[in-house]
């Protein structure tokens, strides 16, 4: 008796972390598909058993741990299944989980696969491979708006509201701190705040570039006589802040300033 569908997508997942083998199950012209890898910039259709098998031994090498688990059958026929199957290992350059819901659609004739047709989510498979996640999958400036928007939300969060709970999302646990003013890691900066209950931040400017966002800034506090003026640069990863660097000065009065504008907004602060 030929093996039916159902059985031949069994000993795929079963012999996938041996390639020759799982390609062997498929037909002289048999094809393996995966639409959605056209997002990575993959190809997405593999036929023959020595490009499946060239595949599965890459993916192996990216996934050292890779097995299939909790498969379980929505449609059998004798020649043709599609079942719900999942993956949960690490990946070998990031270290980080790579976590997969497979959906798998398999064509059957003459006892093998002629078509094995795969969806899986892409988001997380950007997440688990690509250094900057998400990101690397999205255009520059759709993720640089949004670098500026995570800053912007994050200042005003730690400064202005005190939600420190919200800033604690938002600011990475392994945040580096270059400022001279500031003590170092998120706690450093956090605690700052809390010594300054009054202290508010407003900006006027800023700008977003790879990675990078810079503000143009100001902060008051009743401890200081003078307003201080930043340009605070962040660096993001993994949208969350993740390094800073600022270049500080006291607000200038219209006396005080040599160039003869202001150094915030258009107008001078009072004179002191």
């Amino acid at each position: 008796m030929m093996k039916t569908a159902a059985k031949l997508l069994d000993d795929y997942l079963l012999r996938f972390r041996t390639p020759e083998e799982a390609a062997a199950l498929f037909a002289e012209d048999g094809a393996l598909e995966l639409p959605y890898l056209a997002d990575l910039g993959m190809p997405v259709r593999y036929v023959g058993r020595e490009e499946i098998a060239g595949l599965l031994t890459r993916l192996l090498e990216l996934v050292p741990d890779w097995m299939f688990r909790d498969r379980e059958i929505v449609i059998d026929t004798p020649d043709r299944v599609m079942a719900e199957y999942k993956v949960d290992a690490l990946t070998a350059g990031t270290r980080r989980p790579f976590r997969q819901h497979f959906f798998g659609y398999a064509i059957a004739a003459n006892g093998q696969i002629t078509l094995l047709r795969e969806a899986l989510n892409i988001v997380e498979t950007a997440r688990a491979f690509f250094p900057n996640g998400l990101a690397d999958l999205l255009p520059a400036p759709i993720i640089e708006e949004q670098n500026k928007t995570l800053v912007l939300d994050a200042l005003d969060t730690l400064f202005n509201k005190k939600d420190f709970d919200k800033a604690k999302q938002l600011w990475s646990d392994l945040y580096i701190q270059h400022s001279r003013h500031v003590p170092a890691e998120r706690e450093g900066l956090f605690g700052l705040v809390r010594s300054m209950p009054d202290i508010r931040f407003e900006y006027d400017m800023a700008i977003a570039k790879d990675e990078f966002v810079w503000v143009h800034s100001r902060y008051t506090t009743s401890s200081a006589p003078a307003a201080l003026i930043a340009v605070d640069i962040f660096r993001i990863e993994d949208g969350k802040i993740a390094e800073h660097w600022d270049v500080l000065q006291d607000e200038a009065t219209r006396d005080e300033s040599a160039g003869g504008y202001p150094m915030f907004g258009d107008a001078f602060p009072n004179a002191r």
